[in-house]
C-alpha cells in the first residue's frame, strides 16, 4: 500500500477496500477476446496498419502521372488550340527499391504481431493456471481449516483452565495454531498476488476492478 501511495498523483482520502471473496477466474474461450483487445496486439495492429499505408504511399509514387497542357495561340485571323501530353519517365529511380522495402517492413511486423500473439497467449494460460491453483487451495484451507482454528482455541483454553492442559502444553498448542492461521494468511496473500498478476497480464484490469466496483 505504502508504494500505491508514493505512486499515486492524488491521494484520495481513504482507499478501497478489497472484497471478502476473490472473483472467479474467467474461461479459457474468454482468452481470444482478451488477446484481441489487449494493449499490445492493439499497438501491433496499428503499427501493421500503418506499415501497409507506407505500401501504398510507395506504390503511388511508381505511377507516372500524365500532364495534360493547353495552349491557345493566333495565326492570323485563325485561333489555334494546341494540346500537350507528357508521362514523366523515371530513369533514374523507379521507386521498386522503396515498395519492397515498405512491404519487407509490413511483413516484419506481421510476424511479430504473429509471435506477440503467441507469446501472450501462453502468458495468459499460465497466469490463469496460477491464479486457479491459489485460488482453489485457498477455498479448500478456508472449509477445511480456517473455520476450526478459532474453535480449537477456545477449547484449548477451557482444557487449559480447568486443568486438562499444563502451561506449557497450553502455549504449546496456541502456538501451533496460529502458526497455522499465519500459514493461511500467507496463501491468501499469495492468491491476490496472482490473482493481481493476472490482471496485469491479462491488460483488463480495468475491466475487473469495475466489477469489483474498485
Amino acid at each position: 500500500m505504502q508504494q500505491v501511495r508514493e505512486l499515486a498523483t492524488g491521494a484520495p482520502q481513504s482507499w478501497p477496500g478489497l472484497p471478502e471473496r476473490l472473483p472467479p477466474p474467467v474461461e479459457i474461450a474468454a482468452f481470444e477476446e482478451l488477446s484481441k483487445r489487449h494493449p499490445r496486439i492493439v499497438a501491433l495492429r496499428s503499427k501493421l496498419a500503418a506499415s501497409r499505408a507506407e505500401i501504398d504511399v510507395a506504390k503511388s509514387e511508381r505511377r507516372a502521372d500524365p500532364v495534360i497542357g493547353a495552349g491557345i495561340s493566333r495565326e492570323g485571323e485563325n485561333n489555334i488550340v494546341g494540346l500537350n501530353f507528357s508521362i514523366p519517365l523515371y530513369v533514374r529511380n523507379n521507386f521498386r527499391a522503396e515498395v519492397d522495402a515498405a512491404a519487407n517492413d509490413a511483413l516484419a511486423v506481421e510476424a511479430r504481431m504473429h509471435a506477440e500473439y503467441q507469446r501472450l497467449q501462453a502468458q495468459l494460460r499460465t497466469a490463469l493456471k496460477n491464479y486457479q491453483d491459489s485460488r482453489g487451495a485457498l477455498e479448500a484451507w478456508d472449509i477445511t481449516v480456517s473455520g476450526r482454528l478459532d474453535e480449537g482455541l477456545e477449547l484449548l483454553e477451557r482444557l487449559w483452565k480447568v486443568g486438562e492442559l499444563s502451561a506449557t502444553e497450553y502455549l504449546l498448542q496456541v502456538q501451533q495454531r496460529l502458526d497455522t492461521r499465519a500459514s493461511g494468511a500467507r496463501l491468501r496473500a499469495q492468491t491476490w498476488r496472482s490473482w493481481a498478476n493476472w490482471l496485469v497480464v491479462s491488460g483488463d484490469w480495468q475491466t475487473e476492478l469495475g466489477r469489483l466496483g474498485l
